[in-house]
């Protein structure tokens, strides 16, 4: 049997350590931080509890990197949209279409809004964790600039922006809750949240 390169090895311990992130997110989203057990990610993933410490020291690391993970991707498409030429209510219809379509495409999508309504709501999570957090209100911030600029323009109803941002999230993740957690067989069509922004 012909060795291993470094290049392969290196393969293997990088899908091993994804398989650990994602079999961990799904326990996190179903049972929550504190009744999930470093042993039940172990089972899931199919490794024992010695192999599973050679890429994370620690139940709250692997839950950090998956915040950290969340927070980076919710973030980043919704600032890209938000830098086009597109108007306000045309870069609210990308940003929800785009969320909610995402999620319905790919579960990992899904259990990662989860798990940050999750840590929003939660009274301890990691220290590393809820300072990553602090950065998910950027999301927010951006929205509040395009609808502070729609409403400029006429394209969305005049209301306190933070409100109307606060709002629009609520339903999205709600949403996105809902389907993960077997409320909703499927998410319906973002259509559906835009009149929320158009002036009456």
């Amino acid at each position: 049997m012909t060795p291993r390169t470094k290049e392969a090895n290196a393969q293997i311990k990088d899908e091993r350590r994804e398989q650990i992130l994602y079999t961990a997110l799904k326990l996190f989203t179903k049972k929550g931080l504190a009744d999930t057990k470093i042993s039940d990610i172990a089972q899931a993933a199919g490794i024992s509890h010695g192999l599973l410490y050679n890429y994370f020291k620690s139940k709250d690391e692997i839950y950090t990197e998956l915040i950290r993970i969340a927070v980076s991707s919710s973030g980043g498409m919704l600032e890209q949209i938000e830098q086009t030429d597109m108007q306000p209510i045309e870069k609210v219809h990308a940003i929800t279409y785009g969320i909610l379509n995402n999620a319905a495409a790919y579960e990992e999508s899904a259990c990662f809004f989860a798990l940050m309504m999750q840590a929003m709501s939660y009274d301890k999570i990691p220290e590393t964790a809820a300072e990553i957090m602090k950065t998910a209100m950027k999301p927010m911030e951006a929205m509040c600039r395009i609808i502070t600029d729609g409403q400029s323009r006429g394209q969305i109803k005049p209301c306190a922006p933070d409100q109307l941002a606060a709002a629009y999230f609520a339903a999205v993740n709600g949403l996105v809750y809902f389907m993960v957690f077997g409320v909703i067989a499927e998410l319906p069509d973002p259509g559906l949240l835009i009149p929320m922004f158009l002036p009456n």
